[in-house]
Formats: C-alpha cells, structure tokens, sequence
C-alpha cells in the first residue's frame, strides 16, 4: 500500500506545474521625462492657420492667425508634454518594451513625429524607428515589443533625445528629454 501512495504522490508531483524561477523576479520599469519646444515649421504652422513671429529678444512664438496673442503652448518653453519608455523583464534573457509620448497645452495636438529608441546591453545596440503623420493627436505609443539579450545583465530602453520629437499643429517641433530605463534581464 505505501508503494502505491508513493507512486501516486510521484505521479502528483509530474502533474503540477511549476512557475519557472524566474517569473518571480518579473520587473517593469518606466521612466517619464519632459518634453521642450526647440524651433518651429513653418509650413506646418502655416498650413494650419498660424503665423511663426519672432520677440524683441530673438525667441520665436506661433499666433493663431486673427490672434494677437501666442500660444500658451509656446509661451511656456520646456513644457509641451512628456515622453516614457518602458522596459519589463520576462525572463529567459528577454524583456518586452514600450515608448511614447503625451504632449499638453491648448494646441498640444501633433500633426508629424520621428520617435527612436534603442535597446542596450552588453552585447550591443538594437535601434526602433517610428514616425508618420498622425491626424492631430495627443498622445502616441508603440506597441510593445519583445528584446531578446544574449545572455544576463542589464538592459536599457532608451528615447534618443536627438531625434525624437512631435510636430504640433501651431508648428512647435516638440522634442523629447531622452528617458531611459533600465531592467536586469536574466
């Protein structure tokens, strides 16, 4: 009777199924950084009914034509949104990642952006590319995507401050602080 209690406690065992150990130490990181007005496109501006004007001490502003006053949006230098990037690790030297950005003020609504972000880690650089028209919007994300490492170690989801960036409707060129996140990946 004991043999047959011990095989079946045996054959129990087989049959649950055990989380891996990594699962556990399952992890997201988000980091969420400014965003500042650097310039202004014209003929964005100019297409959607605004004028770029320039101030007694050199700075540009956007008028919405018929307007006498600029945008609060562009009034406020630094302040026309934010940007995230988002790293979580799965396990299995792999991690999903996800970018993104929200712009605010009265015309915080982009017409154009250019978004990169590269994944590092100790085994090099992996680089995304995202970019287009996108009918006035507020905000934009990627879909997440899955990184594969080359083994343990950490990893870094990072928005090119460079060359990421929103063109807003009154033509301010919006430009992201650069987040970075880091996760270990095992």
């Amino acid at each position: 009777m004991k043999r047959i209690i011990g095989a079946a406690a045996a054959v129990a065992a087989l049959a649950i199924p055990t989380m891996p150990a990594h699962a556990a130490d399952s992890t997201t990181t988000t980091v969420t950084r400014g965003m500042q007005i650097v310039g202004y496109d014209r003929s964005v501006a100019t297409a959607h009914g605004y004028t770029i004007k320039t101030d007694s001490e050199g700075h540009e502003y956007s008028v919405k034509n018929g307007s006498v006053q600029p945008n609060t949006s562009v009034t406020d230098p630094g302040d026309c949104g934010s940007s995230t990037a988002t790293i979580t690790h799965i396990g299995n030297h792999q991690a999903t990642v996800s970018t993104g950005f929200v712009l605010s003020g009265i015309d915080g609504f982009a017409v154009d952006y250019n978004w990169n972000l590269s994944v590092l880690d100790n085994w090099g650089q992996t680089p995304h590319h995202w970019g287009g028209g996108l009918a006035t919007r507020r905000s934009w994300s990627s879909q997440p995507f899955n990184f594969k490492s080359a083994g343990a170690g950490p990893a870094w989801a990072i928005v090119e401050s460079g060359s990421s960036y929103a063109i807003l409707i009154d033509g301010g060129v919006c430009y992201s602080a650069g987040p970075a996140a880091e996760d270990y990946i095992d």
